[in-house]
């Protein structure tokens, strides 16, 4: 089987990255100078929670919601010093951090709170699209699943108060997607007319400027008084050494030249096969780190050949899901057979438990199902996800070794895609892009196929538990109820999980603090530069 693992092996990245050494991030800090960013897209806007591209980054240096994931996935403070619920899950009461400003010296009342969800996050005309998930709206076809706040009561000016309708496990989370940031912005953001203006919130650094064409520019906010937290993911302290960050839109393809002459000073959220190489340019850093985005292959258990359990545990063991991760991340990342990230506080030791490689097993299964050679037509893909390809080249392989017959079909990705959402394919090489909580993790590829044809795992005792969970505030008891639906899923083989994927940033050598993180949302709060 060694031989096998040439192909992917070349097709995959050549060269290998480093996270932030401790070194760097134990040195001591400097404070002052300018950090310039790239950025692939255009400004958008800048309200918080509503606007897109470049800004889905920029806005949490800006703003804060009341709580925020840490780098475990755990949720932490941010606005908030501290977060309870009622023992029945349906109310959740959050006290203000002392020293709570806008950027306009303000300090910030629980009234403020409630002006900005009564008046954006719960409103119908401020545009906010995740309001499904806080209005009751949501539902499972969309995997927009939610809650819904009846209430936001000031209980006093630092105190405030959520009343769900029902006991949630997930509000907490909900509040901290980074996507759909709901960050408590002053009603001065706004002109006397209504119309946004800019965003006067509570974040580390404040917006300076966002002119058309021109760099995003962030200044740091002295008033900033940072929670008693440790900084970990969008959660505790936000310490900002830099006194400005410019945001500069860039084609990508000039990124690396960019780069080399100090035009720029960082590039987030870059390719491999784009800056394959940068790492052996001297004053370059090329730091690798997880994403939440996961590979799997997928099995259609609608499929004549797939609805026998028999066979989709066959291919189960014929897959070395090691060997798989070691050729093509060169044995950087490892594999995972869990649809939680192995980051995540919830990815416990149950978790770990997959599929053991067994050819012998694979083959007595194909037997006992009596597999009469009928070819497996394999979709992937080369222009989307980098390993979604070589995945497929060596999964073929695998199955070949124990008998299955196998036709490695090439699509475009949109193609592929479509057949996916349609449910329309045998097996497929796939990646799921990462969800920050389970019950977001299992709703995107569980559920009911009359509801959702992409879904790839029905299980009603399994959905049974998610939604248990769903309703569950404990985050122990949330934790063994996760265990037990990996469990029926190991058991159901809908799909066999691979690896997660990894992305990467490169920055100049003399940037340093800099720590990826599985959300792989770049912070620039605690990273600092060398005095020139």
């Amino acid at each position: 089987m060694k031989n096998t693992f040439v192909i992917a092996a070349a097709a995959a990245a050549s060269f290998v990255a480093g996270a932030a050494s401790a070194a760097d991030t134990q040195a001591t800090p400097v404070r002052g100078g300018d950090l310039k960013i790239a950025m692939a897209e255009a400004l958008e806007g800048t309200r918080p929670g509503i606007d897109g591209g470049p800004w889905h980054i920029i806005q949490h240096h800006v703003a804060e919601g009341l709580v925020g994931f840490r780098d475990d996935l755990s949720i932490g403070p941010a606005a908030a010093k501290s977060f309870t619920w009622s023992p029945d899950g349906k109310r959740y009461t959050f006290v203000l951090r002392d020293g709570l400003k806008f950027h306009d010296g303000k300090p910030v009342t629980a009234d403020d709170v409630k002006w900005a969800w009564d008046n954006i996050y719960l409103s119908d005309k401020s545009g906010y699209g995740c309001k499904s998930r806080f209005d009751g709206s949501g539902n499972r076809a969309e995997r927009t699943i939610g809650v819904k706040v009846v209430k936001v009561e000031v209980k006093d000016p630092r105190t405030v108060e959520f009343t769900l309708d029902k006991s949630s496990g997930t509000f907490l989370q909900l509040m901290s997607e980074p996507d759909c940031l709901p960050a408590i912005i002053s009603k001065a953001s706004f002109k006397p007319d209504g119309s946004w203006d800019k965003p006067i919130a509570t974040g580390p650094y404040a917006l300076e400027s966002a002119a058309h064409g021109q760099p995003v520019v962030l200044k740091r906010f002295d008033g900033y008084v940072p929670p008693t937290e440790k900084g970990s993911g969008f959660a505790g302290a936000r310490t900002a050494y830099l006194d400005t960050l410019q945001f500069i839109q860039m084609k990508p393809d000039l990124v690396p030249e960019a780069l080399t002459k100090g035009e720029i000073d960082f590039a987030p959220r870059v390719t491999e096969e784009k800056y394959n190489g940068l790492s052996d340019v001297a004053g370059i850093t090329v730091s690798n780190g997880p994403s939440g985005t996961a590979y799997a292959i997928l099995m259609q258990n609608t499929d004549p050949l797939f609805k026998n359990k028999k066979i989709r545990l066959a291919v189960a063991h014929a897959i070395n899901v090691k060997e798989l991760a070691d050729a093509t991340t060169q044995g950087r990342v490892k594999p995972n057979p869990s649809a939680l990230p192995l980051q995540s506080v919830f990815h416990t030791k149950a978790h770990d438990e997959g599929y053991k490689f067994d050819p012998a097993l694979s083959k007595k299964l194909m037997a006992e199902a009596k597999y009469d050679g009928s070819p497996i037509k394999l979709e992937a893909n080369r222009d989307r996800y980098p390993l979604m390809y070589p995945n497929a080249l060596l999964v073929k392989r695998m199955l070949e070794a124990v008998g299955f017959k196998v036709d490695l079909v090439e699509r475009q990705w949109d193609e592929q895609l479509a057949n996916y959402n349609a449910g329309n394919f045998q097996m497929q090489s796939f990646a799921y892009s990462g969800r920050r909580y389970p019950e977001a993790n299992y709703d995107h590829f569980a559920g009911i196929k009359g509801l959702r044809k992409s879904v790839q795992w029905e299980s009603d005792k399994g959905m049974a538990l998610v939604d248990q969970a769903r309703a569950e505030p404990d985050p122990a008891k949330r934790s063994k109820l996760y265990e037990q639906v990996h469990k029926l899923m190991i058991d159901d083989v809908p799909l066999v999980w691979l690896n997660q994927w990894e992305l990467y940033d490169v920055f100049r050598s003399n940037v340093h603090g800099y720590v990826p993180w599985v959300l792989h949302e770049a912070r620039f709060w605690g990273v600092w530069k060398d005095k020139t």
